[in-house]
């Protein structure tokens, strides 16, 4: 997330205070839009401005995304500086920060906001909460963004649920408010180029809280392909520009299975996605393919191996191919030394021919310290987001609670009196306990943590079952950590 900066300016700065973006496996998920576009009004309001970026806009109607006016006072961020990190706290299990950005809304003759804290909680290794707490003299609807990789494909799941899918990854967003909540895919009018976000767009209220969960995970299909079968297009795949472009095409007479393949007349190819690789991981890929008049060349199915300059300094795969009947073809290769990224190629070079690409599959065995584990499942807002939201990933009962009396979370009841608190429960008790702002913490009316006086701590058991702590008690910036002082009543030892 980025917040600021307070008071000096910077060049060539967005206003994007409280913008957060979030790469998983190598792939942004939730992106930034670049550069700000020059010469095209629509697009420079959309690059530059709050509008494009994964944070707040107010009263964001057609008529506000018709007018180029950029910043548009009243609506969105019109300064750069006045935005600034408040609260940090990070340990081996939970990570929090605390962003405070009104007063980028507001001048001295226009006062828009009275708050707009965004509060981001990090569930090690599972999930994200994002707690937005924002408060105004006038009535607004509120509007956060989610922006999607310029080829993402976002698709809405059951009601405020969504799912944007990138080229390798995807992320599972959920989306709740207790003043109402209206949710959908948009691409902004004149900048269409740059891709799709979600809005989330509450009622016109004074003040309002929005809680976002956000989960990122793999395919299951096609392994790293967000896209393996060209049923969405082109979208995760890039073909070849310039005079060959038009040789690409998504076929949707003709499929290995499912609707649609990625055709390529005469020559060209299309790339997939890149992913991060170390040296000596192993990259798996297949495809299927037919080809029609092939009268010289033909396809060929390859692995590109990505150095840290972004060149590609090394290829395997197949020779040429022209096989008239489906036909699956396979390549298996390990990151050569300085390689970090792979990606997988489809050509095909011939002066009559055809071929068809389907159900292509992207596979890696790579060691990650990010942990994927089972689907999520179970995600409940709390008191419609007013207290906080769980969810359930595998075994474990996760959740995020903010300040109030008792709330329930997958039949377990959970007191505190601190700003914040999270739990992550599984059979058998606790794995994880982190209270902000507080002395005590429950579960069930059993008290399982005390604090001798108010402070932050994040209390976990590791792999080997041992209790670890970490704790804070400022939470400003740079704060260092203390040592841990608190009790864990029930607790042998």
């Amino acid at each position: 997330m980025k917040s600021g900066p307070p008071e000096t300016s910077v060049g060539h700065a967005h206003f994007d205070s409280n913008a957060i973006v979030l790469s998983f496996i190598g792939e942004w998920l939730i992106s930034d839009r670049g550069y700000a576009a020059r010469y095209n009004p629509p697009a420079e309001k959309f690059t530059r401005g709050s509008m494009g970026h994964s944070t707040l806009v107010l009263d964001a109607d057609e008529t506000y995304r018709q007018d180029v006016t950029s910043p548009a006072p009243g609506h969105e961020q019109i300064s750069r500086t006045g935005g600034r990190i408040e609260e940090f706290f990070s340990s081996d299990a939970t990570d929090y920060v605390r962003g405070e950005a009104a007063a980028t809304y507001n001048t001295d003759d226009l006062h828009v906001l009275d708050r707009f804290a965004r509060q981001v909680f990090y569930l090690k290794p599972h999930l994200y909460v994002i707690v937005d707490d924002i408060a105004a003299p006038e009535e607004h609807a509120y509007t956060v963004t989610l922006q999607a990789p310029t080829n993402g494909i976002i698709r809405q799941t059951e009601g405020h649920n969504w799912t944007i899918s990138g080229s390798v990854a995807r992320l599972d967003c959920f989306l709740a408010s207790p003043q109402g909540l209206a949710t959908e895919a948009l691409t902004y009018p004149g900048a269409e180029s740059y891709g799709s976000y979600i809005a989330a767009t509450t009622d016109r209220t004074r003040n309002a809280r929005i809680v976002t969960l956000l989960y990122p995970d793999v395919y299951a299909e096609g392994g790293l392909l967000a896209n393996p079968g060209f049923e969405n297009g082109m979208v995760g795949w890039k073909p070849r520009a310039n005079e060959d472009l038009p040789n690409h095409v998504i076929d949707e007479q003709v499929a290995h299975s499912g609707d649609a393949s990625g055709r390529i007349d005469r020559s060209g190819y299309y790339y997939s996605g890149r992913i991060e690789v170390k040296p000596g991981d192993t990259v798996h890929a297949s495809a299927w393919l037919r080809t029609q008049g092939v009268s010289e060349k033909g396809a060929s199915l390859r692995i590109h191996w990505w150095n840290a300059q972004s060149k590609c300094f090394a290829t395997e795969g197949t020779g040429d191919l022209a096989p008239e009947d489906w036909t699956q073809v396979e390549v298996t290769g390990a990151a050569p030394e300085g390689a970090t990224g792979a990606d997988i190629g489809l050509y095909f070079t011939d002066p009559t021919g055809v071929v068809w690409w389907d159900d292509v599959v992207l596979e890696a065995d790579i060691e990650r310290d990010v942990v994927v584990r089972a689907p999520l499942s179970g995600v409940t807002p709390l008191e419609e987001g007013a207290r906080g939201i769980a969810a359930t990933v595998g075994d474990e009962r996760l959740a995020v609670v903010t300040a109030g009396g008792p709330v329930e979370i997958g039949g377990a009841t959970i007191a505190h009196d601190g700003a914040f608190a999270a739990v992550t429960l599984a059979d058998g008790g606790w794995s994880t306990l982190y209270l902000q702002g507080g002395t005590q913490l429950s579960i069930d009316g059993e008290t399982v943590l005390t604090l001798p006086a108010q402070g932050t701590i994040s209390v976990w058991r590791d792999e080997a079952g041992e209790i670890r702590s970490q704790m804070y008690e400022s939470l400003a910036p740079h704060a260092e950590p203390v040592e841990a002082d608190f009790a864990l009543p029930g607790e042998a030892g």
